[in-house]
């Protein structure tokens, strides 16, 4: 709720449809005729930086960690291609890729889900077969030591790091529970430094 709650707090525009009205609007939008491009990441990998200088271009509309992509991997995950992925898939593809009032000709789009929705390519590229997917990724040790930096600026990453020194199967538990995938994930962290 909280999340909610700044959403309307920071936006300028917000609107609130249900989600067949969402897919009414979005069946009236064209297929995306530039390219489309998933740019999958770890974290700390320099992919936000990635995606803003796409975006300063003025050509290409870029999205980072757009919310609704997160969706779209948990439903795939649990329903694999069924009606209602492919139904989503299309409409949050039309939805971002269409050209806007501020980039009325872009030259493609490029989105950037969270690392755990990163599954949210398989059915994009399943329906839009020339969508190109890349990883953007940094050597582990190095990421692990950033966040253990972050972690004490950022306190909410700090609990996620002890939690993983706790005990590893709860957070699994609690990852599985959000949607987020677990399977043969290692999240042991040790504390070298």
């Amino acid at each position: 709720m909280e999340a909610v709650s700044k959403i309307k707090q920071n936006s300028k525009r917000l609107i609130v449809m249900p989600m067949d009205e969402f897919h009414k609007v979005c069946a009236r939008l064209p297929d995306p005729n530039k390219p489309l491009v998933i740019l999958g990441n770890t974290a700390r990998c320099g992919s936000t930086l990635l995606t803003q200088i796409f975006e300063r271009t003025n050509k290409i509309m870029s999205y980072s960690e757009p919310k609704p992509l997160n969706n779209l991997a948990v439903l795939y995950k649990h329903q694999g291609m069924s009606a209602d992925v492919i139904q989503l898939t299309r409409s949050l593809v039309r939805m971002y890729a269409r050209p806007l009032k501020t980039m009325p000709n872009p030259e493609g789009c490029l989105l950037k889900p969270v690392g755990p929705a990163f599954l949210c390519a398989e059915p994009i590229c399943r329906i839009y077969p020339n969508t190109p997917t890349f990883y953007l990724y940094r050597n582990m040790d190095s990421i692990a030591k950033s966040l253990y930096k972050l972690s004490y600026v950022a306190q909410y990453v700090r609990l996620g790091y002890l939690l993983c020194q706790i005990h590893g199967d709860m957070v699994e538990a609690i990852c599985d529970k959000c949607g987020f995938p677990t399977k043969k994930t290692n999240r042991t962290v040790y504390n070298d430094y």
